[in-house]
């Protein structure tokens, strides 16, 4: 009331105070940042310059540093994948899959490998492969989009396949791929996966020509 601001202002008080007056959220000095442990608990950072090739040495130091030492090599020198090159050719095949197919229809796809048969040519060296896969799915709506209209959205994976895979495997080989798309009506059907499947072994020059 007035006669409460008027004592105030005799006794010489602020009247502008308020309670509810903001007040410092820290009343005691705050310590010291450790920047050692927090240099030891953060994820190393590292400024690089592919142009001025710099900050390159940086990186390979603290690599050989957290390294574990060991006698032998995961993979040996000259060696791009530990994959076997049907486990090559199968994972091509499925980037383009996934590529070409779109939604929920990518993963139903099944590859079975029906075929995976390799030759070299006697006189001039050269490579070649022969690979018959087929891409089985369980209705006839996802068999109607991998085949796509007038089957060339399974042609497009194939090629696209084919191309990848000589060069995966250094663009001298001649690949000869047939891709299959495949309706399995029901779990009673013939099993995916039979003796052939998969198999490897060594055809003929003539054979991958005559059968291309």
């Amino acid at each position: 009331n007035d006669a409460t601001v008027d004592a105030d202002i005799e006794n010489g008080k602020d009247t502008n105070e308020s309670s509810s007056s903001p007040q410092t959220p820290f009343t005691k000095e705050q310590p010291d940042i450790d920047m050692d442990l927090l240099a030891a608990i953060s994820p190393p950072i590292f400024y690089v310059s592919a142009l001025e090739n710099d900050g390159v040495d940086d990186i390979l130091r603290y690599l050989k540093q957290r390294a574990t030492p060991s006698r032998y090599w995961t993979v040996e020198a000259g060696e791009v994948t530990d994959q076997s090159p049907l486990e090559r050719v199968e994972e091509i095949i499925r980037e383009k899959i996934y590529r070409c197919l779109h939604k929920e229809v990518p993963h139903q796809v099944t590859q079975v490998n029906r075929t995976f048969q390799t030759v070299r040519h006697k006189e001039t060296g050269q490579r070649g492969m022969r690979i018959h896969q087929d891409l089985v799915v369980k209705r006839k709506s996802q068999h109607r989009l991998v085949m796509g209209r007038a089957g060339k959205t399974l042609q497009r994976i194939q090629e696209q396949a084919q191309q990848d895979i000589e060069k995966a495997f250094g663009g001298d080989v001649v690949v000869s791929l047939h891709l299959h798309a495949r309706l399995r009506k029901s779990q009673h059907d013939e099993p995916l996966e039979a003796s052939e499947y998969g198999m490897q072994r060594e055809v003929t020059w003539d054979d991958l020509r005559n059968k291309q």
